[in-house]
């Protein structure tokens, strides 16, 4: 796929450098390094098709009921 990113040098530079040293196209690298970031954050796609992440172990869990009453907030 094709497009117009707006990329900051620092991030450019490094693509650029990831593209040279692995021989490949630029846009490569930058997907290259895009897919890096998201394993990072630890988001995958669940059975129904959302993105889904990993939440740090110090957040409270929520239940359902609890879920609802704060989506009921907002109509």
């Amino acid at each position: 796929m094709r497009t117009t990113l707006s990329i900051d040098d620092d991030v450019l530079e490094a693509a650029r450098q990831l593209a040279e040293a692995q021989h490949i196209p630029l846009g490569r690298a930058v997907s290259s390094l895009a897919r890096r970031g998201i394993t990072r954050m630890g988001l995958r796609d669940s059975a129904a098709g959302v993105r889904v992440f990993d939440a740090p172990p110090e957040l409270p869990e929520l239940e359902d009921s609890e879920v609802a009453r704060i989506l009921a907030r907002f109509p």
